[in-house]
């Protein structure tokens, strides 16, 4: 996590469960991806809108 979003995300890290089979696990990770990417873009649109800048996009762990 980008440490200019932690103030807006709360966090430091992002996860979410994939469930404890592999093939569950592969068919749900492009949806989890996708809202992964969602929360990290509204977090970004509200430091944008306070003025501040994200430090860095691709500091994603």
């Amino acid at each position: 996590m980008p440490a200019g979003l932690r103030r807006f995300m709360g966090k430091t890290e992002l996860r979410t469960s994939l469930g404890p089979e592999f093939r569950t696990a592969l068919k749900l990770l492009p949806g989890a991806v996708a809202e992964l990417q969602h929360q990290l873009a509204a977090a970004e649109r509200k430091a944008s809108q306070a003025g501040r800048a994200p430090s860095s996009r691709g500091a994603i762990r």
